[in-house]
C-alpha cells in the first residue's frame, strides 16, 4: 500500500484523508476561479489560474484511486 493510499484511508481529526482531499480540491477550485475572474477583469492573475489548476489536478489524481476493499461483510 502506497503512502497516498494510507493517507486516504486514515482518519485525520473528524474525517478521513479522502474527505480532507475533497476540501483541498474545493479550495483549489476556488483559487483557480478567483484567478479566472481576475484575468477577465484586469488581464492579470494567470499565476492563480495555474496554481489552482495544478492543485486541482493533483487532488483529482490522488482522490481517483479506488477505496480499499473491506470484504463482503462490511
Amino acid at each position: 500500500m502506497s503512502m497516498v493510499d494510507r493517507f486516504l484511508e486514515r482518519r485525520v481529526g473528524p474525517w478521513s484523508g479522502r474527505v480532507w482531499g475533497l476540501v483541498l480540491n474545493l479550495a483549489a477550485n476556488a483559487v483557480a476561479l478567483w484567478g479566472v475572474s481576475s484575468v477577465m477583469r484586469t488581464g492579470s492573475g494567470w499565476t492563480w489560474v495555474v496554481v489552482g489548476s495544478a492543485a486541482t489536478a493533483a487532488c483529482i489524481s490522488a482522490l481517483a484511486r479506488p477505496a480499499r476493499s473491506r470484504g463482503s461483510g462490511e
